[in-house]
């Protein structure tokens, strides 16, 4: 096939993709324009390999239909109609919603978002995809605190990346199990992203070491590797094709994908944007290939959905997408939002004040041992809590808003965890392929940063996922507890990030 046959092919297959809601089509025309973006010498292998993946990665809605039909099948083969609850409690996200709609044409069935009183009932919870697994631990977390004891869910996805998948399907059963609830996950097809491993076939967009022959990469590298949490960023085998025809066509493609997906992410200038992207852990993206006619999820590669097909030059990055993804202006503003309220020059009032407030403490500490000094001392509960009710730290943070909190205890940590020299090494950290695990050089940051907001945003990121977070007066007490040593990790992490 030539370059014109690979358009009209690519056409063919994104034809119905948001028909009902595009103002132009996405016939052989739109193609041709996303494409002549790229260099020239660069269009033969984009077409090419978009052509391989979307024959294989992109979702027509029949499929979706048919995966419904079997997942019907199912659900009515040990259940009766009347006894099936489909939980609608997806806030963000229009799927879910389409998903439903079909079913409802299909029976007498249930939907609700609320009042999950009935344990008898069966649960259903039904998605087009698991990703990097956000939108699962959010939703169903929150089903599992709906739902009665001994209730029974069960989840379906039609598509699951498995590092996601695997890791949260395990965390929620086990947290369904511990409030007696039996929760059953299905997926129709998973595709494997696990960067731990040295795998035959993985199947996302991973860039192979050479891609750091690229000057801006390679900057982009040293940027991520600053806040020592970027993980993996390159492949292990060197040999798999990925999602690509062969592994030479798959290395060429990751590459231009990457090559113009920093460039979009450099212009838009916010931490979230990856250029393979959106998800975690840390590194040049999640590198998903994977939509359908109903949408594109945001973990794709910032050049196949970013952008306006209507007005490219009114979105920061002004960029031509291939597949628009719905909401983009809003996913915008809602990243915007949330990275300043993240900001640490945002923050920085409320962490001197703190800073102050530990430090007073520390102090009044140190005098009240010393004015003890030769006397005997016991342990007192009472008047341990009545030290707590007085502190005018512990009374402070908790007026404080639990956002801000998680920044107060991220700062803690980067204060007391932070570390100067990264090593090449730690990229690789807990990997098995060993032909990059040779520490070849030692990069040394200086004490300050050159990108606070990546850094604080990357910590906060890991102890989210990491740990996860507690009530409010739990994570209080837990930066409470380290009052005598909290200004010491206070000035620590403000030499790091820069606060005066």
């Amino acid at each position: 096939m030539n370059d014109q046959s690979y358009i009209e092919g690519i056409a063919t297959i994104i034809q119905n993709y948001r028909r009902t809601e595009l103002t132009k089509p996405l016939d052989a025309a739109h193609v041709e324009r996303w494409v002549g973006q790229f260099a020239p010498d660069e269009r033969s292998i984009v077409l090419a390999e978009t052509f391989h993946a979307l024959t294989r990665y992109y979702f027509k809605e029949e499929r979706i239909h048919n995966f419904l039909e079997r997942v019907l099948e199912r659900i009515t083969a040990e259940q009766p109609a009347d006894n099936v609850v489909f939980a609608s409690i997806q806030e963000r996200g229009h799927s879910q919603k389409l998903i439903y709609e079909y079913i409802a044409t299909k029976g007498s069935f249930a939907f609700q978002s609320e009042k999950f009183t009935d344990a008898s009932k069966l649960y259903v919870y039904i998605d087009d995809g698991l990703y990097s697994g956000g939108r699962a631990k959010e939703d169903l977390r929150k089903l599992i605190g709906l739902l009665p004891q001994e209730a029974h869910l069960q989840v379906y996805y039609l598509i699951a990346y498995s590092n996601g998948f695997d890791y949260w399907s395990n965390i929620l059963s086990q947290e369904a199990a511990e409030k007696g609830i039996y929760l059953e996950f299905f997926c129709e097809k998973k595709y494997i992203n696990d960067r731990t491993k040295k795998l035959e076939k993985y199947e996302f967009l991973w860039p192979d070491v050479s891609c750091r022959g690229d000057r801006m990469v390679e900057d982009y590298e040293r940027r991520l590797s600053e806040t020592g949490k970027i993980f993996c960023p390159y492949c292990f085998n060197k040999d798999n094709p990925g999602v690509s025809s062969s592994a030479a066509a798959n290395k060429q493609l990751t590459a231009i994908f990457l090559k113009y997906g920093i460039r979009i992410a450099k212009r838009l200038n916010r931490n979230s944007f990856l250029p393979l992207g959106l998800g975690y852990p840390l590194s040049f993206g999640f590198g998903a290939f994977c939509a359908n006619d109903w949408n594109i999820p945001n973990n794709c590669p910032l050049v196949l959905w970013w952008g306006d097909i209507d007005d490219p030059q009114s979105m920061v990055g002004s960029w031509y997408p291939l597949l628009p993804r719905r909401d983009n202006k809003k996913l915008y503003q809602e990243v915007c939002q949330y990275e300043d309220d993240l900001s640490v020059a945002g923050n920085a009032d409320v962490l001197k004040t703190v800073y102050r407030l530990s430090l007073d403490e520390y102090r009044k500490y140190r005098a009240s041992e010393k004015d003890q000094t030769g006397m005997s001392k016991h342990i007192d509960l009472q008047e341990i809590r009545r030290k707590r009710d007085a502190s005018n730290l512990n009374q402070y943070m908790k007026g404080l808003d639990m956002e801000v909190i998680k920044i107060i205890q991220t700062v803690m940590y980067i204060g007391r965890d932070y570390s100067y020299e990264k090593d090449i090494e730690r990229y690789y950290e807990g990997c098995e392929y060993e032909e990059y695990t040779e520490p070849s050089e030692k990069k040394t940051i200086s004490l300050k940063v050159d990108d606070p907001d990546l850094l604080l945003s990357a910590w906060m990121d890991d102890l989210t996922w990491a740990k996860g977070w507690n009530a409010k007066n739990i994570e209080v007490e837990q930066i409470y507890s380290k009052r005598l040593c909290l200004h010491k990790y206070m000035e620590r992490a403000f030499e790091i990030l820069g606060i005066q």
